[in-house]
């Protein structure tokens, strides 16, 4: 008999760690998620500090920009929580996209809308990517709701969110100074979508 319940016992035990994977709110865990919450990057003008953003999709889903590519729109704030720039990447399967923030060159004319810090020569920001069921460009259209706000916040802004959870993104970011020789990790928030009305 107690061969029979230390077996059960260790069943039990082995079956409740083995379930899938999942979001513990408040954690800084790397699970999947619908939305990518990066809310810290600084570069400096000449490029010698930057911040490195890799948005992965973890997901067999994706292509080219056609139909049925995986769709990520990010939206860039400076550090005062001004829209500044968006734009869309489009992923095809297991795909990872890096995004150099210290190069001006993508930036574009939109480096100098950053403040620069007087202390520390850096200008700072934070970037949310979001899964989208279409292009859009929130600068042409609308005022984007703020971080992380409630599904239904941004579904009454018009953003176009999936109707069903599309979990698929997995972000890192590094800030590495090239004077000084160093890398260090920042955070990135996965935020995880749940069905309509839950």
């Amino acid at each position: 008999m107690k061969k029979l319940l230390f077996t059960l016992s260790v069943i039990a035990i082995v079956a409740a760690f083995s379930v899938n994977a999942f979001a513990i709110i408040g954690a800084d865990d790397n699970v999947p998620a619908q939305r990518i919450f990066v809310p810290f990057f600084g570069f400096s003008d000449d490029n010698t500090i930057a911040t490195l953003i890799t948005i992965t999709n973890v997901a067999n889903t994706g292509g080219s920009h056609e139909p049925g590519s995986l769709k990520v729109h990010y939206t860039v704030y400076d550090n005062k929580s001004v829209h500044v720039y968006d734009d869309m990447i489009y992923f095809s399967r297991y795909d990872v996209e890096g995004i150099d923030c210290g190069d001006i060159n993508w930036w574009g004319p939109f480096a100098s809308s950053f403040n620069l810090d007087p202390v520390y020569g850096l200008r700072y920001g934070y970037v949310i990517f979001d899964i989208v069921t279409n292009d859009v460009n929130f600068f042409q259209v609308l005022d984007p709701v703020g971080v992380a706000a409630d599904l239904n916040d941004d579904l009454i802004a018009g953003y176009p969110f999936p109707t069903y959870p599309m979990n698929w993104l997995i972000g890192d970011a590094l800030l590495i100074s090239v004077t000084e020789g160093y890398a260090a990790e920042l955070a990135c928030h996965e935020i995880e979508a749940t069905n309509l009305g839950d």
